[in-house]
């Protein structure tokens, strides 16, 4: 582990544990991943954006995706795999750039509302203080607790 980590000049101090190690070699793992498919879209121009694992409002295509299963469900009267799979490809071909664009703005609007409420628990979690080693019912700034319903709960 200080083998890849000093070879990859991540900062680390050499009285580390192992779980400390490991744990640092978890955090910085992710950014020294590659993938031959990476290389493959870069040799071509292309640029790969990896999105986060469970969030599929932060990704167009599963909103395309839903468009294309919306379409089939409403067309497919056959119950054929054949027939399921001629409707797919008929709405995937007709999937404008327009409907692109919409569900791209739909996605960034999505982020921005996470980014938004992670500011807000920011500074939420900033004001829950709780003193475990404190007697009294105040803070160490001598401030009583304004959030409601704290102050009866630290009695």
């Amino acid at each position: 582990m200080i083998d890849w980590l000093t070879l990859r000049n991540i900062e680390h101090s050499s009285t580390l544990l192992k779980p400390q190690l490991y744990e640092l070699v978890l955090q910085n793992k992710a950014r020294f991943v590659e993938y031959k498919i990476d290389e493959i879209l870069r040799q071509h121009g292309h640029t790969v954006l990896r999105l986060p694992p469970y969030h599929p409002e932060f990704n167009p295509i599963e909103y395309i995706w839903g468009i294309v299963k919306t379409y089939v469900a409403k067309k497919n009267v056959a119950m054929n795999i054949k027939v399921i799979m001629s409707l797919a490809e008929e709405k995937m071909n007709a999937i404008t750039v327009e409907e692109w664009r919409k569900v791209c703005l739909h996605a960034i609007e999505e982020e921005n509302k996470y980014q938004g409420r992670d500011a807000a628990l920011d500074t939420i979690s900033e004001r829950i203080i709780i003193y475990l080693n404190n007697s009294s019912d105040e803070s160490e700034d001598g401030d009583d607790c304004d959030m409601p319903g704290v102050d009866e709960l630290l009695e």
